[in-house]
């Protein structure tokens, strides 16, 4: 018996650096998706335009099992970050929820300038998303609300079913259901 210990021992080795590997190695993430652009508010339900939206990139996984997004995101001719961005490439990092802030750094007139997108919501396996999309005022800033704010979700083919899967995302973020 005891020397059948070491082959024990080698292939739970192999077992736990197969499963260590597996876990934390980068996963491709090249989904596309037919989805809805609306806004919140029960006055407002004829605001409904489908989209179509492109996630290229990569899901890392940190030893705690904290999430990020490395990639860009199209959506119809859209894409973030754009070409005037100083990378070229997102960096998204999710909370436990699945909520990562949509931001990039612009350069105009050789200034460094932050641009806020908006909120990424995203199921474990990168199937299904929600964004807050800010609105841009006449002043220049920007805000979003759970009252009339503009929404994405996919995929979904009307309102009601992104309303359905924002609210599945987001059921951790909000104290009552979005309409």
């Amino acid at each position: 018996m005891v020397s059948k210990l070491p082959q024990i021992l080698l292939g739970l080795i192999i077992v736990i650096a197969i499963f260590v590997l597996w876990y934390y190695f980068p996963k491709q993430v090249d989904n596309t998706f037919e989805g809805v652009f609306y806004q919140l508010g029960s006055e407002n339900t004829d605001f409904e335009e489908t989209v179509s939206i492109e996630v290229y990139g990569k899901l890392h996984r940190s030893i705690l099992g904290k999430k990020r997004f490395i990639g860009t995101i199209k959506i119809n001719d859209e894409i973030l970050p754009p070409s005037s961005a100083t990378e070229n490439e997102l960096e998204i990092i999710f909370s436990d929820n699945y909520r990562g802030h949509i931001s990039y750094w612009l350069t105009p007139k050789g200034q460094m300038k932050g641009e806020f997108y908006g909120e990424l919501f995203i199921n474990n396996d990168f199937s299904k998303l929600t964004i807050t999309k800010l609105k841009r005022r006449e002043n220049g800033s920007a805000g979003w609300n759970g009252y009339d704010g503009l929404m994405i979700s996919a995929p979904a083919t009307s309102r009601t079913e992104g309303l359905k899967i924002s609210n599945e995302l987001m059921k951790n973020f909000l104290k009552i259901p979005l309409d």
